[in-house]
């Protein structure tokens, strides 16, 4: 799709109607505009105009629309006990315990995230500083480096959602001094939506039950908000400006971003796709989807994206990529292939529920060791690629308890010369 001045009043109609109607579907459940939920909202509203706009089978965008139906139809049918956490009154017996392990577990996993993002430097350069920050930052983990990437989003994950809790909890400057260098490293990965996860990190403490008596710090939070947006497009704007000639390339730049959150769909529907993707059936999906943690045990080869299959399927003939950076498979292609026009509603209805599962345990624990919450905090951050890249959630909530728990294990038996578990207690209570 070509994005130019002339059709941009088309766009924000579009944006609009599709925005208003997305929004009276999920306002009831949303406590932030940095709740994972608004993302997706936001990113969906964006995603559905360029469907309108490029696909061209009426029966195809009626599939989107009606699969994105059955994915709220999910969502809505676990959260009628849980509704929106900011809501909610506060619940009594809130406890989280051992806190200087966690202390401690996050200063390990500091230093192993420093020590990783040290060799990609003297190896590799930073993507954010390369000309091509968006295929630096794919290349930069290829050819063996692989591990380095699981490092950065397991390890970097906890460890900066634990240095936050931290803070917020006790208000140690060395806690924030140390947050603030993993930020500053994720931004130097030349990801463009990499802050944005920080500032989703913070709505999810402090819209948790074991913050929500704590009104003056969340108050507090509010007022460096509009700080941590000209941070996230500081960072959004610097990678188009690299990639753009002038002001105007990289303003259609980012209107191009926002739209190709189902860029799948540009190359889902092309023939050769058709051709290809045939020969898939539901058999085939078990071996999929845990295709990443056979292939990180080296049990099965990695399999190709199928992003990176669809953009290579569609290459003119004689024409190769060094770096293919394809799109997600999210669920309205995800389940097509598999499952076929109508089943794919079936799957798109079991994801909405598993993406709302994983919101109503995070917001519904209340007792258990605070390195828990941490750790659920960020598994429950990584279940937004759900409707998104299913296989990417496998992966990262895979290679976190891999690389992640081992080493908390070791921290709580040198603290305490033996494993200590911890009983947990959720509440779900009702709206």
């Amino acid at each position: 799709m070509l994005v130019s001045a002339d059709i941009l009043p088309e766009i924000i109609a579009y944006s609009a109607l599709l925005g208003l109607t997305f929004w009276l579907l999920y306002r009831r459940y949303i406590f932030s505009v940095a709740d994972p939920l608004f993302i997706f909202l936001v990113t969906t509203t964006f995603a559905s105009v360029l469907v309108i706009e490029v696909v061209e089978e009426p029966r195809n965008i009626a599939h989107y629309f009606l699969c994105q139906f059955f994915v709220w139809a999910g969502f809505a049918l676990v959260q009628r006990r849980t509704g929106n956490p900011a809501i909610q009154a506060p619940s009594e017996g809130i406890h989280f315990t051992d806190v200087t392990l966690l202390r401690y577990s996050c200063y390990v996993l500091f230093c192993i995230y420093f020590i990783s993002n040290l060799i990609i430097l003297r190896t590799k350069g930073f993507a954010l500083l390369s000309d091509a920050p968006t295929e630096a930052k794919v290349a930069n983990f290829q050819e063996g480096f692989g591990i380095f990437r699981k490092i950065n989003w397991a390890v970097g994950g906890v460890a900066s959602a634990g240095l936050l809790f931290l803070f917020l909890l006790k208000k140690k400057r060395q806690d924030l001094i140390l947050l603030f260098v993993i930020i500053g490293l994720t931004a130097l990965e030349g990801s463009k939506g990499a802050l944005l996860r920080y500032a989703v990190m913070a709505a999810l403490f402090i819209y948790h039950p074991v913050f929500n008596q704590h009104k003056k710090l969340r108050n507090q939070i509010k007022k460096y908000t509009p700080l941590a947006a000209v941070a996230i497009f500081g960072i959004f704007f610097t990678v188009l400006a690299r990639e753009n000639d002038n002001s105007e390339a990289v303003l259609l730049a980012f209107v191009r971003r926002l739209l190709y959150g189902a860029d799948g769909l540009l190359f889902f529907y092309a023939p050769a796709n058709v051709d290809y993707f045939a020969r898939y059936s539901w058999t085939d999906f078990p071996s999929y989807i845990i295709n990443p943690i056979l292939g990180f045990l080296r049990l099965a080869p990695y399999q190709e994206a199928f992003g990176n299959i669809m953009v290579e399927n569609t290459l003119p003939p004689g024409v190769s990529m060094d770096v293919i950076v394809g799109p997600n498979s999210s669920f309205y292609t995800e389940g097509q292939v598999f499952f076929g026009y109508y089943g794919a509603f079936f799957y798109s209805f079991l994801l909405g529920c598993l993406a709302s599962w994983f919101r109503s345990i995070y917001f519904s624990l209340q007792s258990s060791s605070a390195f828990l919450l941490v750790f659920l905090s960020t598994i429950y951050q990584f279940s937004a690629a759900i409707l998104v890249d299913l296989k990417l959630f496998i992966t990262q909530a895979f290679d976190t308890v891999l690389l992640v728990l081992p080493i908390y294990v070791l921290v709580c038996f040198i603290q305490n010369g033996k494993i200590v578990f911890r009983r947990l207690q959720f509440n779900t209570p009702k709206v």
